[in-house]
């Protein structure tokens, strides 16, 4: 039997891998077992693999109290093969933690002895209270500094979490879980929609989200998400990052729960088994807007998994920002050079002097993310670094960042501004914004003009400013290219950031 113990056995193993090896986790919910599994045990993991069996264990709680023996035998199943796979995958310890359904049931201790020994696993069963402790890690993991009313909707329960700031105040979970009332009628679900009403009345706290976010995690909100971003004509289907207006929430958990079974069949980008719970998830987001009166909803694609992961986590480690920390682990595997994002940094720093300290932050990760695109084929280097970056699975980064850094590496590459394939990124910025990117783009490709790549030849050269003209000082040994390409891109970056015609110094 592989025995990992409880759940701070199972994290104290985690923490013992290597930061290179992977770690996997197998999170035994309500109505979808499923194994994820990351690509270290870093500050910001990247799911290298991510698979779900939709099982139902939670599907009989309401009538029974018990879970179904089909959908153990199913969850069996899911376990042993998810084991196997993590184990062939190189993850040597595969957590495996269960939540409500398992909590909850009566017969949930037989389901957890009947994994010992039919699939040689140990499982942690978590409380109801450190399921919302680590499904609020898992937000602030991304969001460091969140400061709202978050909310995580399962299968069997809703854990509700007041967190300051990054830290976590209080906390509830209640039994109101999306396979407790899907498929009930109108009438029974006006009835439910008074259950919610009561039970969050209770918590007297939740009025401490007024004028403040509200982070919505779980699949069923996930699915709400990926709605609105039809609707909207949304230029990026990522969920992470995406926000949302209490209004808009408002208007869309109306429309949605106006419609009918036939309705909600036609309903394209949701998966059937999310459909029938999709009425069940606006009527509770629309009753915890009003508990709460937040002023906004800001989705994270994080939860239990990657909360459970960043819970293990030295002091030291859970203080990096999530963002910067992937594009530095990016860069250290796949630029050509090394990495040289910060050289590159404090080489495009003076053109930035004196300005709001507050894009500081973005420029730093658009360095580190400058030379990622290097393999692609030179006719297509400029879009598919763009896309990637947009696409890529950062942690709590907002959709017009996306943008933002998509669009510098864009620029970099020598992408054209009014090409077709830029629109997207356009739409995701201010106009403010899709400047100081094209700025920031025009200055790192200057530098790898100058340097090629290399932060040594780099660091031998250097950008100046006298008033509004734009210096360029080259070692006088003949190692940096003194020509008209240089020249007319040194023109490029001071036509971007408003100033003369620029002028190179030997």
């Amino acid at each position: 039997m592989h025995d990992t113990g409880p759940i701070e056995t199972q994290q104290a193993a985690h923490a013992r891998a290597a930061p290179d090896a992977p770690v996997a986790v197998v999170d035994i919910g309500s109505n979808t077992v499923r194994l994820v599994v990351y690509d270290g045990y870093r500050r910001a993991p990247v799911p290298m693999f991510n698979e779900g069996a939709a099982c139902g264990l939670g599907a009989e709680l309401a009538g029974s109290g018990e879970i179904g023996a089909d959908a153990a035998g199913r969850a069996l199943r899911a376990i042993a093969r998810f084991g196997a796979l993590a184990r062939g995958m190189g993850a040597e310890e595969p957590a495996f933690i269960a939540t409500a359904a398992v909590r909850e049931a009566r017969n949930g201790a037989e389901f957890v002895r009947a994994v010992a020994e039919r699939c040689g696993e140990r499982v942690a069963v978590l409380s109801g209270d450190e399921e919302a402790r680590l499904s609020a890690l898992g937000v602030i993991s991304g969001l460091p500094g969140a400061d709202g009313i978050m909310g995580d909707l399962g299968g069997g329960s809703l854990e509700l979490v007041d967190i300051r700031n990054g830290r976590i105040a209080r906390q509830a979970t209640l039994p109101l879980g999306i396979l407790r009332h899907a498929g009930r009628g109108r009438a029974a679900r006006r009835a439910m929609l008074e259950e919610i009403r009561a039970q969050l009345a209770e918590l007297r706290w939740l009025k401490g989200g007024a004028g403040r976010a509200f982070y919505p995690v779980g699949g069923a909100w996930r699915s709400v998400a990926r709605l609105h971003m039809a609707r909207a004509d949304h230029p990026l289907h990522v969920i992470d990052g995406y926000r949302m207006s209490v209004g808009e929430m408002r208007d869309l958990a109306e429309v949605m729960g106006a419609l009918g079974p036939r309705s909600l069949e036609q309903i394209a980008g949701v998966s059937r088994r999310r459909r029938d719970g999709l009425p069940i998830a606006c009527d509770t987001i629309r009753a915890l807007l009003a508990a709460t009166r937040a002023k906004k909803l800001a989705f994270s694609a994080q939860g239990l998994r990657e909360g459970f992961l960043y819970d293990r986590l030295a002091p030291e480690r859970r203080g990096e920002d999530p963002v910067l920390a992937a594009a530095m682990t990016l860069a250290a595997r796949e630029s050509r050079f090394g990495p040289v994002g910060g050289t590159l940094f404090d080489w495009i720093e003076p053109l930035f002097q004196g300005r709001r300290k507050g894009g500081r932050r973005l420029r730093r990760i658009a360095c580190h993310l400058a030379d990622i695109g290097w393999r692609e084929h030179p006719d297509y280097r400029a879009v598919q670094t763009m896309n990637r970056i947009q696409r890529f699975p950062f942690m709590g980064l907002e959709h017009d960042q996306r943008g933002f850094l998509s669009y510098a590496a864009f620029v970099r590459y020598g992408g054209d501004p009014g090409a077709p394939e830029a629109q997207a990124a356009h739409r995701l910025m201010t106009q403010r914004q899709r400047h100081r990117a094209e700025v920031i783009g025009e200055a790192m490709r200057l530098a790898f003009r100058v340097s090629g790549g290399a932060p040594g030849p780099l660091a031998r050269a250097a950008l100046a400013i006298d008033r509004d003209r734009l210096t360029l000082a080259l070692p006088d040994d003949g190692s940096m290219p003194l020509d008209e390409p240089l020249s007319r891109q040194l023109d490029a970056l001071a036509a971007a950031a408003g100033m003369r015609p620029g002028r190179i110094v030997a």
